[in-house]
Formats: C-alpha cells, sequence, structure tokens
C-alpha cells in the first residue's frame, strides 16, 4: 500500500503519518486531508498533521474513488472522482461536499481541481478531444460563473494545465506548453521533439495574458533535447 509522509525541507526528519493513504493535502488549519481505503473503500480523511486522529469525512458511494482532496476555510471540500471504469486520461467528475460529509454534489467534469483557500470557487484542468487539447477553467463551487481562461493560440504554448491557486487567490500558477498526442494503445511512441517542454506560467485568477517564469525552451531535434540541461520531458 501507498503511505503518508512528511520531511523537512533539507529531506531529514522523515516521518510516516499513515501507511494507508494517498493524495495528501494540508487544510487551511494545518491538518490533512487525504484518500483511504483503510475502511474496506475509498474515502476522504482528515487526520492531524501528526497522524492522529484520522476522521473519515461521510461515506461516498463505492463508484466514486475520490483523488486529490482538499478543504476550504469555509468547510468546502473539493475531489477529483474517478470510477473503477474510468478511461485513462480523460475527464472525470469534479466533486464536492461539506466536511461532515453532506451535500454531495457532481460540480463539474474535468481534472486537476485547486480549491481556492475561501473554498468559495475552484480551478481546473478540462481536456478537449477533437482537437485534443488541455485547457485551464474555473468555477464557483455553487456552479456559477463557470469560465474558460486559458486558450488556443502561440504555437508554442497552446497548453495549459494543472492550476494552483495563489494563497490571495490573486493570481494562478500553472504548466504552460505543448501537450503530447493523447496516448492510443499500440500505437508508437510521439518523438519528444514534438512537444517535450514545459513551463511555469502565472495568470490573473481573473484571466488574461500567460506569463512565462521559467526558460524551458522547445527542442525541434533529438541533439537539442539531449543537450538540454534546463528542461526534462
Amino acid at each position: 500500500p501507498l503511505g503518508i509522509y512528511t520531511t523537512r525541507l533539507d529531506g531529514t526528519q522523515k516521518t510516516v503519518l499513515a501507511d494507508d493513504g494517498i493524495s495528501p493535502n494540508w487544510t487551511p488549519d494545518g491538518r490533512i486531508i487525504f484518500s483511504s481505503n483503510r475502511c474496506g473503500s475509498d474515502q476522504i480523511w482528515i487526520m492531524d498533521e501528526d497522524g492522529g486522529n484520522a476522521t473519515q469525512l461521510g461515506n461516498l458511494p463505492p463508484d466514486i474513488r475520490p483523488i486529490m482532496p482538499q478543504l476550504g476555510d469555509n468547510g468546502t471540500v473539493v475531489f477529483m472522482g474517478v470510477s473503477p471504469g474510468t478511461e485513462h486520461d480523460t475527464n472525470v467528475g469534479i466533486y464536492t461536499m461539506q466536511e461532515d460529509g453532506s451535500g454531495l454534489t457532481k460540480l463539474t467534469s474535468g481534472m486537476q481541481p485547486f480549491l481556492a483557500r475561501s473554498g468559495t470557487w475552484v480551478a481546473y484542468t478540462f481536456q478537449t478531444e477533437d482537437p485534443y487539447h488541455r485547457q485551464i477553467w474555473r468555477i464557483d463551487v455553487d456552479g456559477t460563473r463557470q469560465k474558460q481562461l486559458t486558450f488556443l493560440g502561440d504555437p508554442d504554448y497552446p497548453d495549459a494545465n494543472a492550476p494552483n491557486i495563489s494563497p490571495d487567490e490573486s493570481t494562478i500558477a500553472f504548466f504552460s506548453g505543448k501537450e503530447s498526442d493523447k496516448l492510443v494503445p499500440g500505437a508508437p511512441q510521439q518523438p519528444v521533439t514534438d512537444w517535450g517542454y514545459r513551463n511555469v506560467a502565472i495568470m490573473d485568477a481573473a484571466g488574461g495574458a500567460r506569463k512565462t517564469l521559467t526558460p524551458c525552451k522547445p527542442v525541434t531535434t533529438q541533439a537539442e533535447f539531449e543537450a538540454s540541461t534546463l528542461c526534462i520531458a
């Protein structure tokens, strides 16, 4: 089984908090929210920072496996729900509920949700199939004000994913670059020179132009890729 650990920034004081959990996230009050099947089914739990006082939040149905659970200041829980038959690399349900487990609601479809600290809105990745791209959207936790934030345009940076909202909720940081093609079983691996780069970018939480923060540059030949020391595909 997978476990949850803490460690100091220098790698010391590695401590096992749970030997049966995944997807840990810090809560605003310093606890840890995570997913675990310790009770026989996949559920959301919260524990103290030292691993004590673990408490299950509600009782999710067996067809929803929670991943990336997060808790806001207002008691809202957001998570990505994966069912046993979910296709790899696709949009899934993004759900909300209250900390006591009540009010379970499918908010939207997408992946990689990130809950604002206030608990009032979510940034997430949405994947389109034709053409295959990923973009960042946002939505309020009551289902209103859904809005696309990134768009196709720059041929070197058409895609965006994995949003992270700043603590003051004014800015979103994210991976910016070009996605590889969707994996097709049996198909040959796509050359890294067709995509093979990512940068970290930021933008205003309301949308607008992205600002690239890291120096990774597109590579067009295998030699350029092998010589690069700035980015890893």
